[in-house]
């Protein structure tokens, strides 16, 4: 699975990203979420083979994926976790967690 957080952008501009990505051949579907922020999207590829851990920047890179999570990636260890999407925030008492949004097939 290759993660993707996209902030700040509209739904239709999502799935014309979406729409591009799932043209690759080796891109098995997509989920598509609501950030827990609610300002933007959460994307998991699902591929139907394994990419190494550079191709999977390479594609997160031209895919748009959040910059500051690919340099952050970038500056980690070898053993420390990459590639993170959190799946719930905390604001005060509140906690906030992704919402399903749907599954495209290719």
């Amino acid at each position: 699975m290759i993660g993707l957080d996209w902030d700040s952008i509209a739904y239709y501009e999502a799935r014309k990203r979406i729409d591009d990505i799932i043209k690759n051949d080796f891109v098995d579907y997509i989920d598509l979420f609501e950030s827990p922020s609610g300002e933007g999207y959460h994307v998991k590829v699902y591929t139907k083979q394994y990419f190494p851990y550079t191709k999977r920047l390479q594609l997160r890179q031209s895919w748009k994926d959040d910059g500051k999570r690919i340099v952050t990636d970038l500056l980690k260890s070898d053993k420390a976790p990459k590639e993170v999407l959190f799946y719930k925030k905390s604001y005060g008492k509140y906690d906030q967690v992704e919402i399903f949004i749907e599954k495209i097939r290719a």
